[in-house]
């Protein structure tokens, strides 16, 4: 892996669910920013190796083996709640089972 420079100011990641209103122009209204890489993603058909290449596809491209300093998740959900799949809900509780310990890290 190559070093970064001093300078280097690693990017941002949001990814926008097709399921929320208006996504294709949500990336339009944001602050333009190069550090910031926006990802829609298909919420009915994507799978999580789908968002996780196309992670690291956008973040090679900003820079071979770049790691984003944040990422923001723009879907729908509730209180306590929040659907960034359409097979898969996250609450507080099931992020703690052992079994979604891939989730925290």
């Amino acid at each position: 892996m190559l070093a970064a420079p001093p300078d280097f100011c690693p990017p941002r990641l949001v990814l926008i669910s097709s399921r929320m209103p208006w996504c294709q122009s949500m990336a339009n209204a944001v602050r333009r920013d190069g550090r910031i890489l926006y990802i829609v993603y298909d919420f009915d058909s994507w799978t999580f190796k789908d968002i996780l290449r196309e992670c690291k596809a956008q973040l090679d491209h900003f820079r071979p083996g770049s790691k984003a300093l944040s990422v923001m998740m723009l879907s729908k959900g509730g209180p306590g709640y929040f659907y960034l799949l359409k097979s898969f809900v996250m609450t507080p509780q099931k992020l703690k089972r052992a079994q979604y310990r891939c989730m925290r890290e």
